[in-house]
């Protein structure tokens, strides 16, 4: 499926589709912001079946697709799981990004105390962080 333009405002646009083929059909230097919610090789579905530590590999292309098009003051948002991050902020520093911020984002309604976790052999998923850089 080809990229498809959803939404074109005065600053913004949506597309939908493969995002290494919309980065490729952007002006580098031209974006502002980009938001990076890939696999967190958490094996919950077929497409997050990676170990942990493929994961700075896998997100390597999309990290220079995004590196390529984002303007000198552009600001760029990774999520995935704290153990995640860990292995992507190295990358993303190397490639001369500027560390911000880490984001917790707490899902109170999986809180562990309420879905059991202290009977449970692991803990359940109850945070993401984003990077911010």
């Amino acid at each position: 499926m080809s990229p498809k333009l959803r939404y074109r405002g005065d600053w913004s646009a949506i597309w939908e589709g493969d995002c290494r083929e919309v980065a490729a059909g952007i002006e580098p230097g031209s974006v502002s912001l980009s938001i990076v919610d890939g696999p967190y090789a958490m094996g919950k579905a077929a497409w997050d079946r990676m170990k942990i530590d493929d994961l700075a590999d896998w997100y390597a292309p999309h990290f220079d697709d995004v590196g390529r098009i984002s303007a000198p003051s552009a600001s760029l948002y990774v999520w995935n799981t704290a153990a995640g991050w860990a292995r992507l902020d190295p990358v993303l520093r190397g490639m001369g990004w500027t560390f911000a911020g880490l984001i917790v984002w707490e899902k109170t309604g999986a809180h562990p105390a309420r879905i059991g976790a202290a009977n449970s052999s692991k803990w359940p998923d109850v945070t993401e962080v984003c990077g911010h850089y």
